[in-house]
């Protein structure tokens, strides 16, 4: 292709211009147990994913949040063979900043939101990762 600079594009007869460059950080979480093996965020897991790399999936896969890449990340632990994997986020259904269609589309492939929630610890017991909740009311 061709690189374009915004005066480039101005010149061309865009009024508008985009830049849509994406999320290149993941949230730290801050709680304890984050940093432990096999706990992975979800733009490195979803990174792995699609470069087509070995990603390790248990039965049972706890994502935590409740954005796009949360959605994304949930969606593909079920395709790479998860039982059950659990979105967990802190507010109500409609107050999750993913797109709507996307989070239907994830509960239809039998993604289980946890709403209301948050992980305060992530322990490790005989190699299982296992998150502690707050049920928030």
């Amino acid at each position: 292709g061709k690189d374009l600079t915004l005066d480039d594009l101005e010149e061309i007869g865009y009024e508008a211009i985009f830049i849509a460059i994406g999320a290149h950080r993941s949230k730290k979480l801050n709680i304890p147990g984050e940093s432990l093996e096999g706990v992975i965020d979800g733009l490195s897991f979803l990174k792995r994913v699609n470069l087509g790399k070995k990603v390790e999936i248990g039965k049972r896969v706890a994502i935590i949040g409740g954005g796009n890449t949360a959605v994304d990340a949930a969606r593909s632990s079920i395709r790479l063979g998860a039982e059950k994997a659990y979105l967990i986020y802190r507010r109500t259904k409609e107050e999750m900043p993913a797109i709507l269609e996307e989070i239907e589309k994830a509960e239809e492939e039998g993604v289980k939101i946890q709403r209301q929630s948050l992980c305060i610890l992530i322990w490790l017991i005989r190699r299982h990762r296992l998150a502690l909740l707050d049920q928030l009311q």
